[in-house]
């Protein structure tokens, strides 16, 4: 390799020779002058070049404070996981050569940060943003989340924990979410952020969570009790349709579950429409249940205000269907007595970012390299109104103009606004991919909710293939004065590329396939 200076000297390397002699020094074990013992492991080494690469190595082995100072072995305590890659980060101390793979990248930067080598951290960093996307059996970011947490790395824990939203159908298939600890498990699932087909497979995975849990950790039963109680109060059952819960109801994994773990599935003073047992319990088995199994005592008082002098009010029937109110007041006024409970309560009625046509709405620019430069294009579409399986049917209505190539201003004259008349306005243009998003509902203002655009980006670790990254969020309200919300940047408008995918089925008499590009829209009420 050579490069040239400003003197016209020729600058000559051969670093790539030099760093197979180094590896070889550590290979063949010639000279050493310490030992490092990591779990089974034991790596003859030279101080000289651990202190060259690590400021922790040179203070623990040349500070006389320090025991290991004076010793000929040290024994380093590492995690399981950093003792199984440790020869590939002596390796790199040696060579400065790294072999990176899903499994291995997050140990090494945990050690790179013990360590202090940081010329190797950027490495590791550099390898999981671009590398967030990799088939589900090998994926481990679930893992990278947690470290970057450690590590108060603030801008990877974003990126990281904004692939895990936007992604979590993926996620819920991953090893990495089977083996996470229960503390992950309830901070995903508490959130609302995350982007799921329905609502049923959140339930779904924390099923298969718990039963791994119970079945090879051996956990004890005050343990079990907790995991049940911390997970299955963040399973937002309003949000569930009636497909959704059939669906539940004739899986056998799922009633298996239930039978099994009956007494903790039934929680104290809940509502019939949000207790598990009862929304999940096939209707004639519910048949065998006393009034008093299928409602607890005082729920209906407590929760839905029914006053005992109106007995006629309220059905406790041994066939009662969950996903219908027992109640003959309006759904909405029952919504309104959970929602001014407490916060958990509130929340269960606040819908994720559902990816279902029930929520979500596709929009599709064919043929993106012939489409006009600054042009729009122009969506009508209908979302729901509150989710809430008791409240359906009611929907807000939008308009959407989307201008991927840029929006252009024309001229115009702005009258009356200078003191010697008119002023002229020239044309102006903004590089931006801009969504324009208006409300189209006749109802009261002021309305507000939460945007959320997801775009479909292409795998750089997997050709062919496609994750989702979650473009935008933003919190809009609509009223008499605000009656348009503009959302700027919704890709990166130089990196358009990323986005855009063959459009069509390949067949032999569609060679070249244009290019499109897409994004999905999805609008929750606040």
């Amino acid at each position: 390799m050579e490069s040239t200076n400003n003197a016209g000297e020729v600058l000559i390397s051969n670093c790539t020779e030099l760093s197979a002699r180094m590896l070889n020094l550590l290979m063949t074990r010639e000279m050493f002058d310490v030992q490092l013992k990591v779990g089974k492991f034991t790596f003859d080494a030279h101080k000289l070049i651990l202190c060259s690469c690590s400021d922790v190595f040179k203070t623990m082995l040349t500070n006389q404070k320090w025991s290991e100072a004076s010793k000929q072995l040290v024994i380093l305590v590492e995690e399981p996981l950093c003792e199984s890659v440790f020869s590939r980060f002596i390796q790199y101390i040696y060579s400065g050569q790294l072999y990176l793979s899903h499994s291995t990248v997050g140990p090494l930067l945990t050690l790179a940060d013990k360590y202090n080598v940081r010329e190797m951290i950027p490495l590791c960093r550099t390898y999981m943003q671009k590398h967030l996307d990799a088939p589900v059996a090998i994926s481990c970011v679930l893992q990278w989340w947690l470290i970057s947490n450690m590590r108060n790395d603030s801008e990877l824990e974003h990126l990281i924990l904004s692939y895990i939203h936007s992604n979590f159908d993926k996620v819920i298939g991953m090893p990495d979410f089977i083996n996470a600890s229960l503390e992950t498990i309830e901070k995903l699932i508490a959130s609302s952020k995350l982007v799921i087909h329905y609502e049923a497979l959140i339930f779904f995975s924390v099923m298969m969570w718990l039963k791994d849990f119970i079945d090879l950790r051996h956990p004890t039963a005050e343990e079990i009790k907790d995991g049940f109680r911390r997970l299955i109060c963040h399973i937002r059952w309003p949000m569930m349709n009636e497909d959704e819960i059939a669906w539940l109801r004739e899986c056998p994994d799922v009633q298996d579950f239930v039978k099994t773990y009956r007494s903790l599935m039934c929680f104290p003073n809940t509502p019939p429409d949000l207790d598990p047992y009862l929304l999940l319990v096939a209707p004639n088995q519910l048949q065998d249940l006393s009034p008093t199994d299928i409602v607890p005592s005082d729920s209906c008082n407590t929760f839905m205000d029914c006053s005992s002098s109106q007995p006629e009010s309220c059905v406790h029937n041994k066939t009662f269907l969950p996903c219908q109110c027992l109640c003959t007041r309006p759904s909405k006024h029952y919504k309104l007595k959970l929602s001014a409970g407490d916060e958990m309560r509130r929340k269960l009625h606040m819908p994720r970012v559902y990816f279902s046509d029930y929520w979500c709405t596709k929009l599709t620019v064919s043929n993106f390299l012939a489409f006009p430069q600054y042009a729009a294009q122009t969506f009508f579409f209908s979302t729901p109104q509150s989710g809430d399986r008791q409240d359906s049917g009611n929907t807000l209505d939008w308009e959407v103009e989307l201008c991927p190539k840029g929006v252009r201003f024309h001229p115009a004259v702005l009258i009356g606004l200078e003191q010697d008349g008119s002023k002229l306005v020239e044309e102006t243009y903004i590089h931006t991919a801009r969504l324009s998003l208006m409300s189209r509902t006749q109802q009261e203002l002021p309305l507000k909710v939460e945007v959320n655009v997801l775009v479909q980006v292409n795998s750089p670790s997997l050709p062919g293939c496609y994750y989702f990254e979650c473009c935008r969020r933003q919190t809009c309200i609509f009223d008499n004065r605000n009656q348009r919300h503009n959302l700027d940047d919704i890709v990166p408008y130089e990196n358009f590329g990323a986005y855009l995918h063959p459009e069509g089925p390949v067949s032999d008499l569609y060679p070249n396939r244009t290019l499109a590009f897409t994004l999905y829209i999805v609008i929750r009420p606040l």
